[in-house]
C-alpha cells in the first residue's frame, strides 16, 4: 500500500503545479487559486506568485482525471490505476479516523474535524505556482557609498603628450635631469643600484660557477661508470661476502611454503540469532477491491487492552499473521484491535515492534502455514472489502 499512496500523492503534487483542480474519488476534490506576489514590509521579505490550495469533500464521483492520469504516466491499466486510488483512498481514511490527520509531505495536511468534515491546511513554506515554484524569499542588502579616488594628473606628462593647441609649451624648470640621458645615470642612481657595466660582470661570474659545477658532476659520473665497469669485468660483487658455495645455497635455499588455513569446526561458528533478522511480509494478490468503510466505522478506543499481555506478541514462533493494520503509536495500534474485538473477532493480536522496526502490527489471528493465512485473509477480506498482508514471525 506504501507504493500505491507515493505515486499519487507525487501526482497529486505535479498536477496541481500546471492544472486548478483534481477530483480524488471517493474522497473529495482540491482546488487552487492564484495569488500574486507580495512584499513583507516588516521582514523585507520578497513573497513569490503563488497558489492557494484549498480540500471539498464534494465532488464528482465520476471524474477520472486522477485515474488517466496515472495510466498515462505510470502505464497502468484501468483496474491497476482503480486499485491504486481506492488503496491511497483507505489510507487516508485509516488515518484520519485513528490519527484524525493525514499528512501531505509535498503541500499540506488534512484534519477531520469531526465524522463529516475534513479540512486542508497548506504548507505555508511551499509554492506550487508552477514556473515560480522554488523562488527564495529575497532579503534587501543596504548600498555602501565609497568614494571615487581622486585622480591625480601629471602636468608635466600632460604638457609633453597633449596635442591640445591652447596650452602653453612646455618648458624646464630650473634642475629638471632627463633621466633618460645616458650621461646622467651615475648621477640620479642610488647608493644601491648598479650601473650596467656592473651588472653585465656579475652574470658572467654566475655563469662561470655554473659551468665549473656542472663540470664537476661529469667528472664524478664518469668515474662511476668506470668502476661499474671493472666490477663487471672482474666479477667480484663488493656487496657480498661470503663464499662462492654460499651463494649458491642461497639461491638454491626452497622456498617457505605457504601456511595451511585453520578452519574452524562448523559447530563452533556463531549463527545469527533469529530473533535480530527483520521479519518477513508478503504481500498477496487479492481479487475484490478493498475500501476504508469498514475501517471508517470505528471510533477512537486508544486504552491498552485488560489482556494486553496475553495477546501481545513479542517473541518469535514461526507462525504466519494475517495483519489487518500497521501503525507507528501503540494508542492507534490498540485503538484497531479494540475495534476488532468489539465486532467480534476473537483471534486478533498484536505484534510488538522487532529488529529496528517501529511498528506495531493488528493481525486477525496467526496460523501454522502460509496457506491457512492466505485463506483467512481472503475471507475476512471479501466479507469486509478490507486489504491485508501476511507476516512471518
Amino acid at each position: 500500500m506504501a507504493l500505491e499512496e507515493k505515486i499519487v500523492k507525487k501526482h497529486l503534487y505535479e498536477w496541481l503545479l500546471d492544472h486548478n483542480t483534481i477530483t480524488i474519488p471517493q474522497l473529495g476534490k482540491f482546488e487552487t487559486t492564484p495569488t500574486s506576489a507580495s512584499i513583507q514590509a516588516g521582514v523585507y521579505k520578497f513573497l513569490p506568485p503563488n497558489k492557494k490550495v484549498t480540500f471539498h469533500k464534494e465532488h464528482d464521483a465520476t471524474d477520472t482525471t486522477l485515474r488517466d492520469v496515472l495510466m498515462t504516466s505510470e502505464l497502468l491499466s484501468i483496474d491497476q490505476a482503480n486499485y491504486t486510488i481506492t488503496a491511497f483512498v483507505q489510507k487516508v481514511k485509516e488515518a484520519l479516523a485513528t490519527r484524525q490527520r493525514y499528512e501531505l509531505e509535498d503541500f499540506g495536511l488534512l484534519s477531520q474535524l469531526n465524522e463529516d468534515t475534513i479540512i486542508f491546511r497548506v504548507d505555508e513554506e511551499t509554492n506550487i505556482a508552477g514556473d515560480s515554484f522554488g523562488l527564495p524569499g529575497l532579503y534587501p542588502k543596504p548600498l555602501v557609498h565609497t568614494k571615487e579616488p581622486t585622480l591625480v594628473t601629471n602636468k608635466v606628462a600632460n604638457a609633453l603628450t597633449s596635442t591640445n593647441p591652447d596650452l602653453p609649451p612646455y618648458k624646464e624648470e630650473d634642475g629638471f635631469v632627463p633621466l633618460t640621458d645616458p650621461k646622467n645615470i651615475q648621477k640620479t642612481s642610488t647608493p644601491n643600484t648598479k650601473v650596467p657595466d656592473e651588472i653585465t660582470l656579475e652574470e658572467k661570474r654566475v655563469n662561470h660557477s655554473s659551468n665549473t659545477l656542472f663540470a664537476a658532476l661529469l667528472m664524478v659520473l664518469f668515474f662511476v661508470s668506470l668502476l661499474f665497469v671493472f666490477l663487471l669485468i672482474t666479477d667480484t660483487n663488493p656487496f657480498w661476502s661470503g663464499t662462492a658455495q654460499a651463494d649458491t645455497d642461497k639461491h638454491n635455499k626452497p622456498k617457505d611454503l605457504p601456511k595451511k588455513e585453520v578452519t574452524k569446526p562448523k559447530s563452533e561458528e556463531k549463527e545469527p540469532k533469529i530473533e535480530d533478522t527483520p521479519p518477513k511480509s508478503i504481500t498477496p494478490k487479492i481479487d475484490y477491491i478493498a475500501t476504508s468503510a469498514y475501517v471508517a466505522s470505528f471510533s477512537w478506543l486508544p486504552q491498552a487492552p485488560a489482556n494486553l499481555s496475553q495477546v501481545l506478541v513479542e517473541t518469535r514462533a514461526n507462525k504466519f499473521y494475517t495483519v489487518l493494520g500497521s501503525f507507528d503509536k501503540a494508542e492507534n495500534a490498540y485503538s484497531f484491535y479494540n475495534n476488532l474485538v468489539k465486532r467480534k473477532v476473537n483471534t486478533a493480536s498484536l505484534i510488538a515492534p522487532v529488529a529496528g522496526n517501529t511498528r506495531y502490527r493488528v493481525c486477525l489471528g496467526k496460523y501454522n502455514t502460509q496457506d491457512e493465512s492466505l485463506k483467512a485473509g481472503i475471507t475476512f477480506g471479501r466479507e469486509h472489502a478490507v486489504g491485508f498482508f501476511i507476516l512471518h514471525y
